[in-house]
């Protein structure tokens, strides 16, 4: 039977929040899959491209959770063996506080981001030496791929003549202080539309191994089973084997299982330390309170596993890095954060983030950029909410912010295996038209929620409607490798408990993030107050769609995003290609 997971105690609890027992199972198993103690070859060579590489650090002293950027030219960062990365001395900032914790036996966690491509791989390890030129070794605790949503796409250039001097000029320019962030930096956070998050599972005085996040997150479901499930049970916590991956589950005695009692399988080492995050959106998409004391971002919908949530649950100590892609600018930020899972009040958000300001440091042209080109915003960003917006049509923009039910009105069949879905308009697309403006620009997508229900033994193919093979690191690569076994039934109560708690599984629901580029012209949609959306029959929110939905129905509706448009007042000629289903 196995007796630990991948993830510490505050990951399995949100993700218990997130999407009770069925999403926690179906995460395990995931987990135990994608999770490695080692980096797959097409990951060794990814770190060794890298220009620059995000990690997070800790000050033992005081539990203080930075977090930073090292830069190289590809090549400044190698890998000897899967279990073993390097990466050369005097890579990292002039004056950064962070490099002073990168120290044999402390944690780090790194993010290998490439930006152009929108790859990016995650590594979590513990620094085994530091050579006397610097040179850091890394041993591997956890290696692992996340998908490209919310990453905006540039292509880096760094001035090779700079970069051999970064780390040891004097680090001029750079200003520090303590609670409230001047004007100037205020300014450059909130038009940011990247930023990396450093959090960690222990604080100075506790690790994530002894901790229960019972006290500080309520991971109750709604989820009840009926009571002859459990005839001749006697109430206790017992040991489920569902779907492949143990739960602990309590029995009351009228045979109701909820995660009020529930017990956190204990978490392997590896799935303690440090980890490196990046956060992405629209410009405006973080905001910075009026004393700029405070910051504020929307947490989207991503890959459930929860890495950052769950060390914020344990430990509310983390860091954030700004970079000014203009100027080589940076600012470190360290505070406490904590996770408001009842705000859904900012566009796309599952729930939201408030992060305090202890510390800031913000050093000018700290990074030697040559160049910075912006080649275009993730596909998956969601819109923001201006002031303007909010105070000319505040009820819409409360609307947005929430989401809306849509009205379908038609239904039609336009090819094999293809449907056209017109909805009625939306409040914003309303207030747009009313106003005289466009509802939509030609180019751009809708976005929509659905609730589907979880299937037992689910590996997840619900959050992403990945194939057989995983798709997070930005390849698609055969992941037949399995680290850990799953366990297998056991015999007498615990294996009624493991069929109750499947129907639990099968009954409950996970929520799904789906875009389509709107198909309707938006002339069309002044005049008809309608938009329409052309979907091809494929994965398993599409064919939920062909199912289900008939004209009179309503669908939750999360509003209109994407940068790929024309640009107002061109006089360019442009090319155009048509195929596929818009052709």
């Amino acid at each position: 039977m196995v007796t630990s997971s991948p993830f510490h105690p505050g990951e399995q609890a949100v993700q218990i929040k997130a999407g009770g027992l069925g999403l926690r199972s179906a995460v395990e198993q995931l987990g135990r899959r994608v999770l490695r103690d080692y980096m797959p070859e097409q990951h060794r060579e990814f770190f060794g491209n890298q220009q620059l590489l995000y990690f997070a650090a800790q000050d033992p002293a005081t539990g203080t959770v930075w977090a930073s950027v090292l830069a190289g030219a590809p090549g400044f960062v190698s890998s000897p063996t899967p279990r073993l990365l390097n990466i050369a001395g005097h890579s990292h900032m002039a004056g950064d506080p962070a490099a002073a914790f990168l120290v044999p036996s402390s944690s780090i966690g790194l993010l290998g981001l490439e930006l152009h491509t929108r790859r990016r791989n995650r590594l979590n390890g513990t620094v085994l030496e530091r050579l006397q030129d610097g040179t850091l070794l890394i041993a591997v605790d956890q290696s692992f791929g996340n998908c490209p949503k919310y990453i905006q796409a540039r292509q880096v250039e760094l001035d090779p003549q700079q970069l051999q001097h970064m780390s040891t000029q004097a680090a001029v320019g750079a200003r520090h202080g303590t609670g409230a962030l001047e004007p100037e930096l205020r300014r450059l956070i909130a038009a940011a539309d990247t930023f990396f998050l450093a959090t960690s599972s222990s604080n100075a005085s506790s690790n994530c191994s002894d901790t229960s996040p019972a006290s500080s997150i309520d991971t109750t479901t709604a989820a009840v089973v009926p009571a002859a499930s459990f005839a001749g049970i006697t109430p206790s916590v017992a040991q489920s084997t569902t779907a492949g991956a143990p739960l602990q589950l309590v029995v009351g005695a009228n045979g109701e299982v909820t995660g009020k009692g529930w017990v956190p399988l204990q978490p392997t080492k590896a799935a303690c330390g440090l980890d490196m995050s990046h956060r992405g959106g629209a410009p405006g998409f973080l905001t910075v309170s009026e004393d700029g004391k405070s910051l504020h971002w929307p947490d989207y919908i991503g890959n459930d596993m929860f890495n950052s949530l769950g060390n914020l649950t344990l430990n509310p100590t983390c860091g954030l890095l700004f970079i000014d892609w203009a100027t080589g600018d940076t600012v470190q930020l360290t505070g406490n954060a904590h996770v408001d899972y009842d705000d859904t009040s900012l566009p796309g958000a599952k729930r939201a983030i408030v992060f305090e300001v202890v510390t800031w440091r913000h050093a000018a042209k700290a990074l030697p950029f040559a160049k910075i080109t912006f080649l275009d915003a993730s596909p998956h960003n969601f819109g923001v909410l201006n002031a303007s917006e909010m105070s000319s049509n505040a009820a819409a923009a409360a609307t947005i912010a929430a989401g809306e039910w849509l009205r379908c009105t038609d239904v039609r069949l336009e090819a094999d295996g293809i449907k056209s879905y017109v909805f009625e308009a939306s409040a914003a697309m309303r207030a747009a038209i009313a106003a005289g403006r466009p509802p939509y620009q030609p180019g751009q997508y809708a976005s929509f929620d659905f609730q589907l229900p979880e299937p037992a033994g689910n590996n997840l193919q619900t959050a992403s409607e990945a194939p057989a093979s995983t798709a997070h690191d930005g390849k698609t690569t055969p992941d037949t490798e399995n680290p850990l076994t799953p366990s297998q039934p056991t015999p007498g109560a615990a294996r009624q408990v493991s069929k109750a708690a499947s129907q639990i599984l099968q009954a409950a629901a996970v929520v799904v993030n789906r875009t389509w580029t709107i198909s309707s012209h938006p002339s069309e949609t002044v005049a008809s107050g309608r938009f329409s959306i052309t979907v091809k029959k494929a994965g398993r929110v599409s064919t939920h769609l062909w199912q289900s939905m008939r004209p009179g129905q309503h669908v939750r509706f999360k509003g209109v995003g994407g940068t790929f448009t024309l640009g107002a007042g061109s006089e360019r000629p442009m090319l155009l290609i048509a195929g596929g289903i818009g052709a």
